[in-house]
């Protein structure tokens, strides 16, 4: 016996006590392993960078706008609506953006509380897409990952910002 199969068969029967399937046990720890690493580098804090600040935004607006593909023009204009809010959002709750300086380096801090959000809400539309399709609350998901995707491309908006005006600052002091 491997040990992946080992871990697959172990998963399978801790699945089966709680009534779940071993492909949905599987994807529920794919989904904690998405929040300890999120959480950990939030926590952490990252290297600041124009391209990485706003990448990681970009690859989540593409990943929302895959689940609004299938929909009508009405669900598009109120989801980009609902976007616009989050970044609004996004912009006047960001203030637990740290942008600070380690070994002669710029490195940002951004809000836990958006990057949890987006990670639930990202996780709750998966499961509900592939093991729940047929149920109406997929919209109120979807409005509210669209809403967290527009407060995390606010927050970028406000790192970058903020990492300018430290570094203007810097010059200002030392020159």
């Amino acid at each position: 016996m491997t040990l992946t199969s080992f871990l697959i068969g172990y998963i399978d029967k801790i699945a089966g006590y709680f009534g779940l399937t071993l492909s949905l046990s599987l994807i529920l720890i794919v989904i904690a392993i998405l929040f300890i690493y999120r959480t950990a580098r939030t926590l952490m804090g990252e290297k600041f960078s124009g391209v990485k600040i706003f990448l990681i935004p970009l690859v989540y607006s593409v990943f929302v706008l895959f689940t609004f593909l299938p929909s009508d023009i009405y669900q598009k204009t109120s989801s980009l609506i609902t976007a616009i809010v989050g970044i609004v959002i996004g912009l006047s709750l960001s203030r637990k953006v740290e942008v600070y300086e380690k070994k002669s380096n710029l490195y940002y801090k951004k809000s836990l509380t958006v990057t949890f959000l987006w990670t639930l809400f990202f996780s709750v539309k998966i499961v509900t897409y592939l093991y729940y399709p047929q149920y109406y609350f997929q919209s109120t998901f979807s409005a509210l990952l669209t809403l967290v995707t527009g407060m995390l491309i606010g927050e970028a908006i406000k790192i970058y910002r903020e990492g300018h005006r430290y570094k203007s600052n810097v010059r200002v002091s030392s020159g």
